[in-house]
């Protein structure tokens, strides 16, 4: 009798490890369907959208037009919060007006950073008053002198419109150094300005640099006491004394669509369209949080 007790023990108690077994497999089971079949509908063509799941991001399977080519927009992508060197560095803006024209409304959701890149997507889809949408960036920082680097690929057509550039930390128009502007247009014509007020004329210094065809390039400035250097793919591009900044500023990189120098998208252009920053090297000599 003593036996058998033991046995029917044995045999409940594997019974009761089977039955949490079957349930913990079930379990697992429906939230790895659900989480693929919820990552598929975030993920249909067309829906131009960056979506939660499962408190991922996650990007939908569409192509961006870069450098004449259409990429995937890069996958595993995580909000800016998410990623702490990025975050720390960077933060996206929200932002419905701009200038000179602009068409596009800035939107976080159109700023994708991962470990590999950051990029900037600009799409034809309404957002309040305006039939376009793209991305922004600024630096959590000020720097003041220095080397900043960066590897870019570039977007296509007529309308679109990528920068990188420095603003004084000051809420002031001038001094601007644009270290990098480019027009869909003309996308191998590659500009960069300093904008200054000499007492109270405002002047530039400026240059245009046409480079050949290529998926990425290497654009540098750099910032002394005394002179702005340019650099497109190890090239010096351009030069400058005049306007040379001695104050704190923060970099900006956006990609704007539309405005009084691009002009507005055409039937050519495509969306969605991305400028895509690979990675940066920031060496300055002076740096403060903003």
């Amino acid at each position: 009798m003593k036996k058998k007790l033991i046995i029917l023990s044995s045999l409940a108690g594997l019974a009761f490890l089977l039955v949490l077994f079957a349930v913990y497999a079930e379990e697992n089971f429906r939230a790895i369907v659900g989480q693929d079949a919820a990552r598929n509908i975030a993920a249909e063509p067309g829906s131009n959208a960056i979506k939660t799941v499962n408190g991922e991001i996650v990007v939908s399977p569409d192509t961006v037009v870069t450098s004449g080519t259409a990429i995937p927009v890069p996958d595993n992508a995580m909000k800016s919060d998410r990623l702490s060197p990025l975050n720390e560095q960077w933060r996206a803006v929200n932002r419905k007006d701009s200038f000179n024209e602009e068409l596009q409304y800035y939107s976080t959701d159109n700023v994708v950073m991962n470990k590999q890149a950051i990029t900037l997507i600009a799409r034809n889809e309404k957002k309040a008053d305006k039939d376009y949408t793209s991305g922004l960036i600024e630096s959590n920082f000020n720097y003041l002198y220095g080397t900043f680097e960066f590897t870019i690929s570039v977007p296509e057509g007529s309308g679109l419109f990528p920068a990188i550039w420095l603003m004084p930390k000051k809420d002031k128009e001038f001094p601007e150094i644009d270290i990098f502007e480019m027009i869909g247009s003309e996308p191998l014509n590659f500009y960069g300005v300093v904008h200054y007020q000499d007492q109270t004329v405002q002047k530039k210094e400026s240059f245009c640099k046409r480079v050949q065809p290529a998926k990425t390039y290497k654009v540098v400035l750099v910032w002394t006491r005394s002179e702005l250097s340019w650099f497109i793919d190890g090239e010096c591009a351009y030069k400058t004394n005049k306007g040379v900044p001695d104050e704190y500023m923060y970099l900006i990189i956006n990609h704007a669509v539309g405005g009084i120098w691009p002009g507005n998208p055409d039937e050519k252009t495509k969306f969605p369209a991305a400028f895509v920053i690979h990675n940066w090297n920031i060496q300055p000599e002076g740096k403060e949080v903003r």
